[in-house]
């Protein structure tokens, strides 16, 4: 049976519904409100800094890599039952390879991380990406956010913000699952299986 058909595809579909919720919440969770009384506003000399640095600093902000890690139970146990429905005989194999499994994700997880701020640093600028961390990176209050989307930054995101959603759903959530399906199918291969 081919990936993507069957059992593993039906699987497979849940748990990366799931991640892509948790993806797209990243995105629209910097939308949160909190910070300062007065937006923060980018100077001359950020807007000129690396805005792949500024994203990954954004990222950091609002927990991106660590939602993605949230997400993974699912999505592992979704892939799992998938390769074990096609492959019953890998069963007894899934806690063995667990070690492997869970350095993979790590490695899944910094490179879609890298690739989610590369999303942003394609749309903002360094100074704007410290901008929007600085004003919606936590718990501010509604009247906070409202004078943030004032700002030309503030505009600008929150006109973007759902497009950047959706290339977030679709740079990270097929890579994830498709990613974690052929390092388990790996590991299972160094174990003699025909998966």
């Amino acid at each position: 049976m081919q990936s993507g058909e069957g059992p593993v595809k039906n699987s497979v579909v849940y748990g990366g519904a799931a991640l892509l919720f948790v993806v797209g919440f990243g995105a629209m969770q910097i939308a949160a409100p909190r910070g300062a009384a007065q937006p923060v506003v980018a100077t001359a000399a950020q807007a000129s800094e690396d805005p792949q640095a500024a994203a990954r600093a954004l990222l950091k902000t609002i927990r991106f890599e660590e939602r993605l890690r949230e997400s993974m139970p699912a999505l592992r146990s979704a892939v799992e039952a998938a390769v074990v429905a096609a492959h019953p005989d890998c069963a007894a194999e899934m806690g063995a390879i667990a070690p492997a499994l869970d350095a993979a994700t790590t490695q899944l997880v910094a490179r879609l991380a890298e690739s989610g701020a590369a999303i942003y640093a394609q749309r903002f600028d360094a100074g704007e990406l410290r901008s929007i961390a600085a004003n919606l990176g936590g718990a501010k209050g509604d009247g906070e956010t409202a004078a943030f989307r004032q700002t030309p930054t503030g505009a600008k995101f929150f006109a973007q913000r759902e497009q950047i959603a959706r290339d977030l759903r679709g740079a990270n959530a097929g890579s994830l699952r498709q990613g974690l399906e052929e390092a388990m199918r790996a590991e299972l291969r160094k174990r003699g299986r025909n998966v």
